[in-house]
C-alpha cells in the first residue's frame, strides 16, 4: 500500500512551497493550550496535502479579518528526530494548529487552539525605562542637556508611535515584528494590546470560524470517501479558558 507521509518531511520539501520558520515552532511549544480536538479514523486513507488544501480552501470563503496560514514543521522528539508537518492558522496571538497524518491502517485529525500571548512584568517596565533614561544620559554627556532630553524624547515617540501603528487593523505585519522582540515585545502586548471584549468576541468568532472550516473538510473528505461522517458529539472539541488572566 503506497500511503503519503509529508508528517516526515523537512523543511525543504513542505508542501505548499513556503518556508517554515523555526520561530514559530518555538512560540507554538511556549505556548497556551486553550482548546483541542482529534479524531481517528478507521481503515481510511487520504493525502495530508490535500486535507490542507480543503481547510485552506473553506477558510478563504469567510474571509476572517487579519488571519493567515503557513506549514509548521515541529520535530516529534529531540533536535535530531524527524519532522511532523502541521497546519498553522494565525491571528493576533491565537493560532490554530492542524495535524493530518496517516496511523497504522488509518488517518489521524488533530486540532488544537493556542495562545501565545506574554504580557509585561515589572522587571520588563524598568528595564525599558532604564535603556531610555540611558540613551538620554549618553547624549547628555556627548552633546549637553538639551541634546540629551530631545534625543530620549525622540526615541520615546519612534517607539511610541510604532507601538500605536503595530496596534492598528491592517498591520499584522509590523505587529509580528514587535511581539517578538524581547522584552519590549511584552510591554507592547500589555500596553496596546490588552485583553478587551472586543478582543474576547473576534478570539470566539476566529475560533468557531476556523473550527466550521476544519468540519467542513472532514465532511468533504468523508464524502469524497464514501464513508460515514462526524456525529455531532463527535464534533465538539475540548474547550479551556479562552480569555487568559
Amino acid at each position: 500500500m503506497n500511503k503519503e507521509t509529508p508528517d516526515m518531511l523537512s523543511v525543504a520539501t513542505a508542501p505548499l512551497g513556503l518556508v517554515v520558520r523555526v520561530r514559530r515552532a518555538l512560540q507554538v511549544r511556549g505556548s497556551e493550550e486553550l482548546a483541542q480536538w482529534t479524531k481517528l479514523f478507521e481503515q481510511f486513507n487520504y493525502s495530508p496535502r490535500e486535507f490542507y488544501l480543503l481547510v485552506e480552501k473553506n477558510l478563504e470563503t469567510r474571509k476572517i479579518p487579519g488571519s493567515g496560514t503557513e506549514p509548521l514543521a515541529l520535530r516529534q522528539g529531540g533536535i535530531l528526530s524527524p519532522e511532523r508537518l502541521y497546519l498553522a492558522i494565525r491571528r493576533e496571538r491565537l493560532v490554530f494548529v492542524l495535524c493530518a497524518a496517516p496511523f497504522g491502517s488509518g488517518f489521524f485529525v488533530s486540532s488544537r487552539l493556542l495562545d501565545y500571548r506574554s504580557g509585561a512584568n515589572l522587571f520588563d517596565v524598568l528595564f525599558v525605562i532604564t535603556v531610555l533614561l540611558g540613551i538620554g544620559f549618553g547624549a547628555f554627556v556627548k552633546w549637553g542637556f538639551v541634546p540629551g532630553v530631545f534625543t530620549m524624547g525622540f526615541f520615546i515617540t519612534l517607539f511610541w508611535s510604532l507601538f500605536r501603528q503595530a496596534a492598528e487593523v491592517g498591520s499584522e505585519w509590523l505587529d509580528e515584528k514587535m511581539v517578538t522582540m524581547p522584552v519590549v515585545g511584552r510591554v507592547y502586548e500589555t500596553l496596546f494590546c490588552p485583553d478587551t471584549y472586543y478582543r474576547r468576541d473576534t478570539a470566539e468568532m476566529f475560533r468557531q470560524a476556523v473550527t466550521s472550516a476544519v468540519m467542513q473538510a472532514i465532511d468533504e473528505m468523508t464524502t469524497e470517501k464514501g464513508i460515514h461522517g462526524l456525529t455531532q458529539e463527535e464534533r465538539k472539541p475540548v474547550l479551556r479558558n479562552l480569555y487568559r488572566k
